[in-house]
């Protein structure tokens, strides 16, 4: 199995050469040269966009520009697990999913011992097709449209049973009421702010995350 990307320093033309090599995306040719395009942390992850090109040699059509998640530093610290479940998502969920309903994953690697995650994932930012130019929300029918993928989603995966196997365990009953005790502890400290600092958290946690 190949390594997780220790940080993004290590992001080169023969890193992204293996990846796709080892996912049989091509066979001939090789990544000529992959540039880091921009880059922000949003609440849980590190986000950066890659623009990379091939030899004319390379045996398959591929992405000019590549979506590339890794955790943050500080974030692994205080939950060393995060990207676990997301990487069996993409690996083994996704695998079998309609491809109109995920994003395409070009390779997913999780590390346990250095509790470490990657995620190469299809650049959506480059589609015609935007939901919205933050701040603003979507407008309704492409809401309409989300939450039908999601609806699908959900039904495709309705009680099959190897979505436990692979996913862990339904939430428990306590799980959930602490789950909502944290959001209405964390809503009611958000209502206390001010709309110039709401933007500004706001801003600071989610910006890019609407896509991914």
């Amino acid at each position: 199995m190949r390594d997780v990307l220790p940080d993004l320093d290590h992001v080169a033309p023969e890193w992204l050469t293996e990846v796709l090599r080892d996912q049989r995306y091509f066979q001939e040719g090789c990544v000529t040269a992959v540039h880091l395009q921009k880059m922000w942390p949003t609440a849980v992850f590190m986000g950066a966009h890659l623009e990379s090109q091939y030899t004319v040699h390379a045996s398959a059509p591929l992405p000019s520009q590549l979506f590339l998640k890794t955790p943050r530093p500080d974030f692994i610290v205080a939950f060393p697990l995060r990207g676990q479940k997301e990487v069996v998502f993409y690996t083994r969920i996704a695998a079998t999913t309609p491809a109109s309903l995920v994003v395409r994953c070009y390779d997913a690697v999780y590390a346990p011992e250095a509790k470490k995650v990657h995620l190469v994932l299809e650049d959506v930012s480059t589609s015609p097709f935007q939901a919205t130019v933050w701040p603003l929300s979507p407008v309704e029918s492409r809401c309409v449209q989300a939450i039908n993928c999601l609806a699908q989603l959900h039904a495709h995966w309705w009680d099959h049973t190897s979505l436990a196997q692979h996913m862990g365990a339904r939430p428990t009953e306590i799980f959930i009421r602490d789950l909502f005790i944290w959001t209405e502890a964390e809503h009611q400290s958000f209502r206390s702010t001010t709309k110039s600092e709401r933007f500004t958290k706001i801003h600071k946690h989610f910006e890019g995350s609407i896509y991914y």
